[in-house]
């Protein structure tokens, strides 16, 4: 059953995703948006027209993609396109090269379509009960302490909104890239007798990165014989993103947003 569907059909929504030379994730993206396509159907209109495009690691840049899609979306009737930034955190990729890119788009479109720039995924409402529904799911009835584990930003106060999550689900922060490791900490509450641990990746997708924690959680069990680690999922494979990211579209940007109109 679709759900209730209040934005107009005149909407085209374009995913943005990083880019990998791991074809997973732009699979699993894909299926993001022929889902989400189909639960913005509505019995009146015509299936939303909905695609991906990747910042980086693409064979044209974004903003020709933006061009490639909202020429598209302009011959199927569609007036507004709609730029919706799949990632977590607002690091550099969200603040300042996905606005450069529509920016640039901008100026290569008719002006008869208009581009809006949606607010980055990890902003929804929402987003932080997925990952404790599955760290209760994991949990059951084993009490496990819990570890957020993302990537981790070099940045002054890049790590803050991690912190902040980490707090809301009583967990452990730990980064792939910078300190505190997913090594240290697993390893400090090995030491302090804890035996059962679940990771909780925030990660949107499956690739390179989570399959090497696979791996290091692996080498710490056999480390640790008396230590369970549990890996949970990357948050693009929860059943219940659909849901919230058609909420989220069917909400009107907030007003740090962008929408222009396109001049040539």
């Amino acid at each position: 059953m679709n759900l209730p569907v209040s934005s107009s059909p005149t909407t085209a929504y374009l995913l943005v995703i990083h880019g990998s030379r791991d074809p997973r994730p732009a699979a699993v993206a894909q299926q993001l948006a022929a889902q989400v396509s189909h639960q913005l159907s509505n019995p009146d209109f015509s299936v939303p027209l909905v695609d991906i495009a990747c910042l980086e690691l693409a064979p044209m840049p974004l903003h020709q993609q933006i061009v490639v899609f909202g020429d598209r979306a302009l011959k199927a009737g569609y007036t507004t396109l709609a730029i919706v930034p799949l990632f977590l955190l607002p690091g550099v990729h969200v603040c300042q090269d996905i606005p450069e890119e529509v920016a640039i788009a901008q100026t290569m479109l008719d002006p008869c379509l208009t581009l809006q720039l949606w607010p980055y995924l990890g902003r929804i409402k929402g987003m932080v009960n997925l990952l404790a529904a599955q760290q209760v799911t994991i949990a059951q009835d084993t009490p496990t302490t819990p570890i957020l584990l993302a990537h981790g930003s070099r940045r002054p106060g890049g790590n803050q909104p991690i912190e902040a999550i980490a707090t809301q689900l009583d967990a452990i922060p730990a980064y792939w890239a910078v300190p505190p490791s997913l090594d240290t900490q697993m390893q400090t509450l090995a030491q302090q007798g804890t035996q059962h641990i679940t990771v909780l990746p925030y990660f949107l997708f499956a690739g390179g990165i989570t399959d090497a924690i696979a791996q290091k959680i692996g080498a710490m069990g056999d480390r640790y014989p008396h230590l369970t680690v549990v890996l949970g999922q990357p948050i693009g494979t929860f059943p219940d993103l659909i849901a919230l990211l058609v909420s989220h579209l069917i909400t009107p940007p907030h007003p740090t947003g962008s929408e222009v109109q396109a001049e040539k």
